[in-house]
Order: C-alpha cells, then sequence, then structure tokens
C-alpha cells in the first residue's frame, strides 16, 4: 500500500514560523519557500511514497492542474471550496488504496482524516522531523559543543578575570 503525505499548505507554513521573512515579502514567495522546504525534506525522506501540498485556491475558476516539483505535488483548492474541504475529500477518496498521514493544526482536518482512518500529524511534529540533521564532524565533535578540558580551562580563565576584576 503506498504512503502518502497530505499537507495543509497555508495552515503548516504560517504556523511554523520558519517563513515569516518570506511572508513579509509576499504569499508567493512564502509558498515557494515552503514548497522548497518540503521538497528538500521528500529528497532526504523516502518514507512516504508521495507527498501532496495543498493549498488554498481562492479565486481560482476550477482546480488548477496539479503540479509536480520535486517529487511534491502541489494542489490548489477549486474555487469556493477551502484547502480543508479538499484534504476532506481526497482523504475519503484514497483511504482504500494508500495509507495517508496528514499534516494539519486545524481540527477540522485532523478530525475528518482520523474518521476516515488516516494518521494526523502537528505542523510543529512534522517540521520537527523535516529538519535537516546537522552532520557530525570529521573528529566526532559538535561544531557548537567542547570538550571538557578546554571547557575546564575557559572556566579557569574566566576565575581569574573576575578575581582581578573583583566580581
Amino acid at each position: 500500500m503506498k504512503k502518502l503525505l497530505v499537507i495543509d499548505g497555508y495552515n503548516c507554513m504560517r504556523r511554523a514560523g520558519t517563513f515569516e521573512a518570506a511572508l513579509d515579502r509576499s504569499l508567493e514567495s512564502a509558498r515557494d519557500a515552503f514548497v522548497g522546504y518540503v521538497r528538500g525534506y521528500r529528497a532526504r525522506n523516502a518514507a512516504f511514497g508521495e507527498v501532496i501540498i495543498v493549498f488554498d485556491g481562492t479565486g481560482n475558476r476550477g482546480l488548477a492542474k496539479a503540479q509536480k516539483d520535486g517529487g511534491v505535488t502541489i494542489i490548489f483548492s477549486r474555487f469556493g471550496e477551502s484547502a480543508d474541504e479538499a484534504i476532506k475529500l481526497f482523504v475519503g477518496r484514497n483511504i482504500n488504496s494508500h495509507k495517508i498521514t496528514v499534516v494539519s493544526d486545524d481540527n477540522y482536518v485532523t478530525n475528518n482524516a482520523r474518521a476516515y482512518g488516516a494518521e494526523a500529524l502537528s505542523c510543529r511534529g512534522f517540521m520537527k522531523t523535516a529538519e535537516p540533521r546537522r552532520k557530525a564532524r570529521p573528529n566526532g565533535l559538535d561544531e557548537k559543543a567542547i570538550d571538557a578540558g578546554t571547557a575546564n580551562k575557559i572556566n579557569e580563565e574566566l576565575k581569574r578575570e573576575w578575581r582581578i576584576k573583583g566580581c
């Protein structure tokens, strides 16, 4: 059974906080940044056969043609239909042939997804799993961590400085 990840686009993009600077420029800029982020996740993670992001298509006359972008399918809801409703309908039509996980913080979306038998994941939960992992440095040390000997040297120097200054 093919595994699908369905993301409530604007809901997750706005809840993440990561895309605020892009959102200050424009909604399109933030949407592009979010799609790029999800595309990076998809490239690093093969757990899902397909990743679908559904955005509200306010103003579109009919369903915008689905766009494939780096292994991610982008869908805009039809005119007069919210992304929430489009996700609900999509899950209902595909739950028997796919294992679906829905990413949203919207109770309507997650409750309906669960009612159909899909899994629900919060936007924060998704963002945590989607975050690129830092590679370990060749010497095994984290670039922000220091070894105990260096930490002791720094502490001793600070103590000396504080004694000199009378702290």
